[in-house]
Parts: structure tokens; sequence; C-alpha cells
């Protein structure tokens, strides 16, 4: 769905590649990264592991291997610079932020699709 990209400059570009109507669900990373940009607090792992644990079954979606996941969705993040750590957890960065809104309006655009 997402694919990043080393460029000549060395900086990140994301792509979509296909609508998100398509798929039941986010891949994990892009839904954690929501989920940050829409809280907008720092929050620690265990926060962010409890707050997509919520997330997910709200969503109806497995909550299967959640902290490994979140461990590996935060470490994609943070190397593509999408996420900081602050004080001890982690928020969007300011590029995470845009990215992240962009998804939470795609999000809310597909499940209040009929």
């Amino acid at each position: 769905m997402i694919q990043a990209k080393n460029s000549i400059n060395s900086q990140y570009h994301f792509q979509f590649h296909e609508n998100l109507v398509k798929y039941n669900g986010f891949e994990f990373e892009l839904l954690f990264l929501a989920m940050l940009t829409g809280l907008n607090i720092i929050l620690t792992e265990r926060q962010s592991i409890q707050n997509m644990r919520s997330l997910m079954i709200r969503l109806e979606l497995s909550t299967k291997n959640l902290s490994p996941k979140t461990r590996s969705a935060i470490s994609f993040l943070i190397s593509n610079e999408l996420v900081i750590r602050k004080d001890h957890g982690y928020l969007p960065s300011k590029r995470g932020k845009s990215f992240g809104t962009h998804l939470l309006s795609l999000l809310q655009k597909n499940l209040s699709t009929p």
C-alpha cells in the first residue's frame, strides 16, 4: 500500500499504490501514525500499545501480536523521520503530522463510506 524509497537527496517519498477503500484496513504502521497524529500527545511505548489495542478493537481488527507490531511500527516510523522520540515518548514529526493528518482524513472517508 505504501512504499518508502530513497531519492537522490536522501529524502523519503511515500506513494499510495491503490485506493484505501480496496483494503480491509490500513497497514499497521500507517494506522499507528494516524493514531499518534489524532491524539496529538506524547505517548510512551506502553501507552501506544494500550491505545492501539483500543483503536483496533473499535475498528474490529485483530489485536494479535500487538506489542511486537507496535515496536516495529515505531522503529519504521522513526527511521523514516515520521515519528520522533521526545521526553521518553513518541509523537509525529512535522512531516509525520502532515502525513498522519492525510491518513486520518482517508480513514474517516473510508469508514463513512457505506
